[in-house]
């Protein structure tokens, strides 16, 4: 499938570079886990041990589809490593995979392999690439996508029925991976549509037979399976919301940092490009625009199509199915190479018709601009970590209390997240809501009877929700406190 370059060891040195940068920024304090990483770490520790596609407490999950725990699991198995560093090789395997892939990419666009090099640099330094130093599923899922649409690049050049069949197979896995690659699979079905020769209305009907069969192959055992475990705990609805305008905002923001970062970036970057506007004002007239308008056409139908399907397909996930969905760069990231297409293209086209000194001047200078808002995260990721792995909780005296005392003990907590993650008990509760004082009522008998432990975590400042702490220190006025510096403990000796 890959074609031969004689400038392709400059790609696998960028590949190892992104590779080796993925590792040893997470080689302190793991990957960062938020909410929905520890979901795929519980599935994944369950299917080790042969429980299926179930939280820890045997529940069967069906929010997140099976594919990232699954790889997970094969590379533990395999390598026979705990299941967050699996984490880490497997972004780290996902990282240099991916490098490949837009390259090749980037070569069926016909854009020069000395721009093509600026544009995987500019890949490893954009916004989004910090997904790679969490415990998430996405990097998985461009990384299928990707490859399906380069497959599908050359089902366009050779009309092989089994290139059409291998690119729908992938990114029905991808689906597997997350359900967003639904977006991209409408997305194939108009291109599909709009192109087909309808002088052989046949040829059409039966390409979008096997591009339809072909994404369904992996997907329909997954669904018997879903079906015959019922409803889980976390089953998506389908009930109409509103989208708040604020997400909205978060849309423009996320995108508009492809081209300026941040705000740092944006003013940087204005400023340089106000200034190359006038030292290359004779060259960029308006028939040149227009020149390139023409030039862009015919290539951009594919992504320009994938793209607009994928957002629509979020806006309706966010305001039919999945109202928690942040539409942030992180939901965003896989539309982010057609970002990389599209400047690649523009590059291309200032480096033939314009000058090639401006054609590598403006990628460099944009990767200025993200500098200003990446660096400070992988510095800080690197000495401080993200998330529940992050360096404060990793170091937790309360935590490393319940490690040594309470692994036996059925635990009530405000956070169930950090003892999933840094203990082997199974047996957490989360505390009630706020005001349910009931709740904490029916907890009394069973402290005193010592059937139960408290833990309160101070460091979980973000759930004003839970029941506070001032609230259960009044309640459990007469029970044994053990404080610490980030919380305490109540137990009935």
């Amino acid at each position: 499938m890959f074609r031969e370059h004689k400038n392709k060891i400059p790609v696998y040195i960028i590949a190892a570079i992104a590779a080796i940068i993925t590792y040893l920024l997470s080689s302190n304090y793991n990957l960062g886990f938020s909410p929905d990483s520890v979901t795929y770490f519980e599935t994944a520790n369950s299917l080790i041990s042969g429980k299926g596609f179930t939280d820890l407490n045997g529940h069967f999950v069906n929010h997140w589809p099976p594919g990232y725990p699954f790889f997970i699991m094969i590379i533990s198995w395999a390598i026979g490593i705990p299941t967050i560093l699996a984490g880490t090789i497997g972004n780290v395997f996902i990282v240099f995979s991916t490098i490949l892939i837009l390259f090749e990419i980037f070569d069926s666009y016909k854009i020069p392999p000395p721009i093509s090099y600026f544009l995987l640099f500019l890949f490893i330094l954009s916004p989004f690439f910090s997904i790679y130093l969490w415990f998430l599923s996405e990097g998985l899922f461009i990384f299928l996508f990707l490859l399906s649409l380069l497959i599908f690049t050359k089902w366009k050049s050779s009309h092989s029925v089994l290139y059409l069949s291998l690119s729908a197979l992938i990114l029905g896995i991808s689906a597997l991976v997350r359900y967003a690659g639904i977006g991209f699979f409408i997305g194939y079905l108009v291109y599909l549509l709009l192109n087909g020769n309808y002088k052989f209305i046949k040829t059409t009907i039966s390409n979008l037979f096997v591009f339809i069969i072909s994404f369904l192959l992996p997907l329909v055992p997954w669904l018997f399976y879903a079906r015959l475990n019922g409803k889980a705990s976390h089953d998506r609805k389908f009930d109409f919301e509103i989208i708040p305008a604020t997400k909205f905002q978060e849309i423009l923001l996320s995108i508009g940092s492809w081209i300026f970062g941040n705000l740092y970036g944006l003013f940087f970057l204005s400023f340089s490009i106000l200034v190359l506007a006038v030292l290359y004002k004779s060259k960029l007239k308006f028939s040149v625009v227009l020149k390139l308008n023409l030039y862009l056409e015919n290539k951009w139908r594919l992504p320009l199509i994938l793209g607009i399907m994928y957002l629509l397909f979020i806006l309706f996930s966010a305001s039919f199915l999945d109202h928690a969905i942040p539409l942030s760069n992180r939901i965003f990231s896989p539309v982010y190479p057609f970002f990389l297409l599209l400047f690649g293209s523009l590059l291309t086209y200032l480096h033939n018709k314009v000058s090639f000194k401006l054609a590598y001047i403006l990628p460099f200078l944009v990767m200025i601009s993200y500098s200003f808002r990446n660096i400070p995260i992988y510095i800080h990721h690197y000495k401080e970590g993200s998330g529940f792995t992050s360096q404060k909780f990793q170091n937790s005296a309360l935590l490393n209390y319940v490690q040594k005392n309470l692994e036996d003990k059925t635990l009530y907590t405000n956070d169930l997240f950090l003892l999933k993650i840094f203990t082997k008990n199974q047996n957490i509760i989360q505390l009630p809501v706020t005001g349910n004082s009931s709740g904490l009522e029916k907890i009394k008998p069973q402290l005193r009877k010592r059937q139960v432990v408290i833990i309160y975590f101070e460091l979980i400042d973000w759930r004003n929700y839970m029941v506070g702490k001032k609230e259960i220190l009044k309640t459990f006025d007469n029970v044994e406190i053990r404080r610490f510096k980030d919380g305490f403990v109540l137990l009935n000796n």
